[in-house]
């Protein structure tokens, strides 16, 4: 039954979010397992108790883990997208005059399109369940997000004019 129990936690993602109550569990169960083929029962008996107090101890904390890594991921994709937004509305009011300013906008509106599959991706992994991975990437994503409206903000912004106390003008 413990073994049935452990495969039962790992089908769940067990080892995702707490492996090493997993890798313990596995461990015991082997244990338990070897004393068993050589007639030691007390022992065995001992170990599978102990064993199922922490099978029980991980299947709750497994179910409160996953739902908030659920509410968690969810929220990331939520930002992200967001985030994505905001980086398109950007890009509308970035400069395009010059060669330079063409060759930005052409690259920040390529990594659009990318941070927009990224966001989709994380949307396909928290419909499959996958809250780990949707968070790992939405870390990842957010990111190169955060870079890429900086650097859109900072040469979208018009130029600076500062004028020294000899009358002479700069530009920054």
């Amino acid at each position: 039954r413990a073994q049935t129990d452990l495969i039962r936690l790992e089908k769940q993602g067990a080892e995702a979010y707490l492996p090493e109550q997993t890798l313990n569990l596995r461990e015991s169960t082997q244990l338990a397992r070897e004393y068993i083929q050589r007639n030691r029962f007390e022992e065995a008996g001992k170990t599978l108790r102990s064993a199922r107090a922490v099978l029980d101890a991980t299947a709750a904390a497994l179910v409160e883990l996953r739902a908030h890594a659920k509410s968690t991921s969810e929220a990331k994709y939520s930002q992200l997208e967001n985030g994505v937004d905001s980086l398109a509305l950007l890009l509308q009011h970035m400069p395009r005059q010059s060669y330079l300013d063409q060759n930005r906008y052409d690259l920040y509106s390529l990594k659009l399109i990318s941070m927009r599959q990224q966001v989709q991706a994380i949307r396909e992994d928290i419909e499959q369940k996958d809250y780990p991975l949707a968070l790992q990437k939405g870390q990842a994503l957010e990111r190169h997000l955060r870079k890429s409206l900086v650097a859109v903000m900072e040469s979208s912004s018009p130029p600076v004019v500062v004028v020294s106390s000899s009358g002479a003008a700069s530009t920054r």
